[in-house]
């Protein structure tokens, strides 16, 4: 089967900027799809649209979307290298659908960084190997699946509700500081730590926490916890949940955790506990 390597320029970021040099490796005679290189930094500015969509995508540079870009990655496997491969900044836009999205192997310290004031809609994706920061309250980001992050998303000052996706296998699978997230329907499936949370005021409900290591570890933060599921396999130390150094009234109700050393532990907290169900935990509650 003979290959053909095609070459091609393509200009993107404001006017003046250095095009960008991509290569095309198209297979002749089957099915196979291209393997596009992006060989050098994308910046997508204001009135311009990059589209990366219906194929599979290297980067090997890093795309900034500026305020009035717009970057599409649609039904298409992306790759990225560099510590800080994508950024969204306020104003810009980014669409990422039926996508599957990786950093380098082994490699957790990658991040698309996603503004406050970005325009987001991140949907039915997979992310591997990355970090997903997003600071952006009115972003959509839903079912998705994320997986061998440290942590995979990052909440920054985030206000909104963030719904609906699966995390599995991550040292951290979801951190959030600042702000007042609302966590729904969230499933977490073989996480170090599933939910890191500090200086938030959170609603948590209906979430899942699965075969897990440590649940849910919340600090300086008030928060309402309920209808949630957590169980573990491990046994000591580990805990469903884990509240430290509340700052006002922190809400446990209606939860079902099962098989942690420490079912719920708390210190130095104002917590209101009832109507949860405890199995086969080292011991249901403990305090400091």
């Amino acid at each position: 089967m003979r290959t053909a390597i095609l070459i091609s320029v393509m200009l993107v970021g404001l006017a003046g900027a250095a095009p960008v040099p991509t290569v095309s490796t198209c297979a002749l005679g089957g099915p196979i799809p291209c393997v596009t290189l992006v060989l050098g930094d994308v910046i997508v500015g204001d009135g311009q649209t990059e589209r990366y969509n219906n194929g599979t995508y290297v980067f090997h540079g890093n795309v900034t979307v500026q305020s009035g870009g717009l970057v599409e990655m649609i039904l298409s496997d992306v790759s990225f290298s560099g510590a800080q491969p994508l950024r969204v900044e306020a104003g810009g836009t980014i669409v990422i659908d039926g996508s599957s999205l990786s950093g380098s192997a082994g490699d957790v310290t990658a991040v698309l960084q996603l503004d406050a004031g970005a325009n987001v809609q991140v949907v039915g994706s997979n992310f591997t190997y990355l970090t997903l920061s997003l600071a952006s309250n009115d972003a959509l980001v839903e079912g998705n699946y994320f997986q061998l992050g440290a942590p995979a998303v990052r909440l920054t000052d985030f206000s909104g509700t963030f719904r609906e996706n699966t995390f599995q296998a991550n040292l951290v699978g979801l951190n959030a500081t600042g702000g007042a997230p609302t966590l729904e329907d969230l499933t977490f499936h073989g996480d170090t730590l599933a939910l890191q949370l500090h200086a938030v005021d959170c609603v948590l409900r209906h979430l899942a926490l699965l075969d897990v290591h440590d649940g849910v570890l919340l600090t300086w933060s008030r928060c309402t916890m309920t209808n949630m599921q957590l169980n573990d396999q491990s046994l000591p130390p580990t805990r469903g949940l884990d509240i430290r150094d509340g700052v006002g009234p922190i809400e446990v109700a209606h939860n079902s955790i099962s098989r942690f050393g420490t079912g719920i532990h708390y210190c130095n907290a104002d917590v209101n506990m009832h109507d949860n169900s405890f199995a086969g935990n080292g011991q249901d509650v403990s305090s400091c």
